[in-house]
């Protein structure tokens, strides 16, 4: 590889020989045509489409001379952000496509389902309550008493007086 300012002199001098024209800016559009191909093929390709250079032996072969001199441009790195964001897109794009089912089949039986399990937790929940309504007034009751005898006693160590609790009080 040549430095740049050496590479552009060499390819105004060869396009001399080549077309009998020297021109600066010429010389680096060829450069840039050539770091920017993918092959010699293309870069000849690129070169005839221009339109401004008849392509024949003499220029294919400055063409491969450049290419060989030219660094070329690898394929760009993916960045794994931009990766991301494809993947996402192609994601929605796939979400997209995909269509609502009809559910009319679905629709009974599910209903047949749900109407079966109401009736099952109705039964537990009838015995749970009934359950729960036989010890709730004696468990209350029960629980309020010992309550106070604890809260009582509790004051009566902090103040450290003796409190007698008679069963009627605690009532």
């Amino acid at each position: 590889m040549a430095s740049s300012s050496n590479l552009v002199r060499w390819v105004s001098d060869e396009l001399h020989d080549v077309i009998g024209i020297s021109d600066r800016n010429i010389a680096e559009f060829v450069v840039g045509l050539a770091k920017k191909s993918q092959s010699i093929n293309d870069y000849v390709d690129k070169l005839r489409d221009t339109g401004a250079i008849t392509v024949n032996n003499k220029v294919i072969d400055f063409a491969n001379q450049l290419w060989d001199k030219v660094p070329h441009q690898s394929a760009p790195a993916i960045n794994p952000a931009r990766m991301k964001e494809q993947q996402a897109l192609q994601l929605q794009k796939r979400n997209m496509s995909y269509k609502l089912l009809s559910d009319s089949d679905d629709d009974v039986t599910s209903h047949q389902n749900s109407a079966k399990k109401t009736k099952k937790e109705k039964k537990r929940k009838h015995i749970r309550e009934s359950k729960w309504e036989d010890d709730d007034d004696d468990n209350n009751y029960n629980r309020m008493a010992e309550a106070k005898y604890i809260l009582l006693q509790l004051l009566a160590l902090s103040t450290n007086n003796v409190i007698v609790i008679e069963q009627s009080n605690l009532n």
